[in-house]
């Protein structure tokens, strides 16, 4: 009985996935509201979203039925599941600033090891 349960979820679990992907025009989309967040200046808001669309249109969309990868020059720049995208160069970043702040830390730790 659990098999069957453990296997009706996985079954829904994929069912969602595959139904909720995102799809090129809501790439586009995102793009654009994504470049355009902080414009309050008509003329800079028609720039970024001319800039969005033109990099939108250079980006190949790969559908893998539950997911949808975003190639830009052969690399993945964003992945599209559950209505969501996620960018790659985001979580680098964000990584990177969570390194960074560790080995200020440690730093930190070892002067204050050191005057002791």
């Amino acid at each position: 009985m659990k098999s069957f349960i453990i296997f009706v979820l996985v079954v829904a679990l994929g069912a969602a996935a595959f139904f909720t992907r995102p799809s090129q025009d809501d790439f586009k989309r995102y793009v654009v509201q994504y470049q355009t967040r902080d414009d309050h200046n008509v003329i800079s808001t028609a720039i970024d979203k001319s800039i969005a669309q033109s990099f939108a249109d250079t980006c190949t969309i790969k559908d893998h039925y539950l997911w949808v990868n975003v190639e830009k020059d052969g690399k993945t720049v964003f992945t599209g599941a559950f209505a969501h995208w996620f960018s790659h160069a985001a979580v680098k970043d964000q990584l990177h600033k969570a390194d960074q702040n560790l080995d200020k830390k440690v730093k930190q730790l070892d002067q204050k090891i050191s005057t002791l």
